[in-house]
């Protein structure tokens, strides 16, 4: 598993109305979409800052996603044991049975 900052298109969570956000997306093995999360917009160092900004202008330079593109996504991702995560997934939180 991998993942990137990028533009997601997320309407429902915005009345049905366009909604762009930068999440934190992350892919399978085989490039395939996995799911996405709300990003870390944090470092832990002032000198990881220039770190950030360029991770987030690679995101703003990649085509925006949508949240639909996630419909195929069948595995919920684990977060770390020291690591909270709110994952979404476009079938709701936490159901890692269906992709319905």
């Amino acid at each position: 598993m991998h993942w990137n900052y990028r533009l997601v298109n997320t309407p429902s969570e915005n009345g049905g109305e366009d909604w762009f956000e930068l999440k934190e997306v992350y892919y399978n093995e085989d490039n395939s979409l996995m799911g996405y999360a709300d990003p870390c917009l944090g470092t832990e160092t002032v000198a990881g800052i220039p770190d950030l900004a360029g991770y987030f202008a690679a995101a703003f330079a990649a085509p925006p996603l949508h949240e639909n593109d996630f419909k195929s996504a069948t595995v919920r991702p684990e977060p770390n044991e020291d690591e909270e995560g709110d994952w979404r997934f476009p079938w709701g939180i936490g159901d890692a049975e269906s992709g319905d």
